[in-house]
């Protein structure tokens, strides 16, 4: 009994650094925030034309993140404003940063597809272009997906220790004879 409780003694005082570096945290600074995020998550729509490279982004929450540059250098458009019409009404997008743009999802409906033009004006010049709006992205419910660094593999580690404890034990009950 006491290897065996020894060697699960020494594997939990093993185990507690294992159990600190999962997925999901990273300990280093934290890097300063960009108004236009590098790389965007959700169902995208990109659009051209040889003056303007536009990609529209619906989130999660339904609302939908418009960035805008200068096709031929890829420059954010500084100046522009951003008209949205979406089943017959227009909608101001409100401007976040420079060729970005943001449509709240209370103002776009909810219609799963709806046809849009986007009207970028600048000075002197306005582009239409026109498509349907990307699909709100399906979310998955919360502990519904787990990663493999959320100790299910601790459990996969511990489950037979502990089997093989509860049978010592059981075995160690039956070659002592009853008192009594």
């Amino acid at each position: 009994m006491k290897p065996l409780l020894s060697l699960f003694a020494g594997l939990l005082i093993a185990l507690p650094p294992v159990l600190q570096a999962h997925d999901g945290h990273d300990h280093e600074a934290p890097e300063l925030a960009l108004p236009v995020p590098a790389v965007v998550s959700g169902a995208r729509l990109s659009l051209a034309t040889p003056r303007v490279e536009l990609v529209a982004v619906r989130e999660a929450d339904g609302g939908l993140s418009v960035y805008a540059d200068d096709y031929a250098s890829n420059t954010p458009l500084t100046g522009a404003r951003l008209q949205l019409v979406v089943a017959g009404r227009s909608l101001q997008a409100a401007e976040l940063a420079p060729g970005s743009w943001q449509v709240p999802a209370a103002v776009l409906g909810d219609e799963a597809q709806p046809s849009a033009r986007f009207e970028l004006r600048g000075d002197g010049w306005t582009e239409t272009l026109s498509a349907a709006l990307p699909a709100r992205p399906e979310v998955a419910a919360a502990g519904e997906r787990r990663s493999a660094g959320d100790g299910g593999g601790l459990v996969l580690v511990l489950l037979p220790l502990i089997a093989a404890l509860m049978l010592n034990g059981a075995l160690q009950r039956r070659r002592t004879p009853p008192q009594g």
